[in-house]
């Protein structure tokens, strides 16, 4: 005997509209982070044509301190010649000044 199956779909239009529109959210957030990244790498690109030691310079670890002087918003410590960080090459502050 052959026993037809069928599917019950229940729509709901407020779970639906939220289901788009968490989508839609994520989907323009990922475009924005995807855009400061590009951004972020261009003005570093533009620095280093510019900037003969920027490779040693140390400016995107966690925790770093604003810095209005600096190109990069936060402080920039040389790696090699500064490594115990205590002369920012902008505001000349050491990283402990917080």
């Amino acid at each position: 005997m052959d026993k037809k199956r069928s599917i019950e779909v229940v729509t709901n239009e407020k779970e639906m509209f939220k289901s788009i529109l968490a989508g839609d959210i994520k989907y323009h957030l990922d475009e924005i982070t995807d855009c400061e990244m590009e951004l972020s790498h261009q003005k570093d690109l533009l620095i280093e044509r510019v900037w003969k030691d920027y490779w040693a310079v140390e400016h995107a670890v966690p925790n770093m301190w604003e810095c209005p002087e600096s190109p990069f918003g936060t402080c920039a410590y040389h790696k090699f010649d500064d490594s115990a960080w205590d002369d920012c090459l902008f505001c000349h502050d050491p990283y402990e000044r917080k």
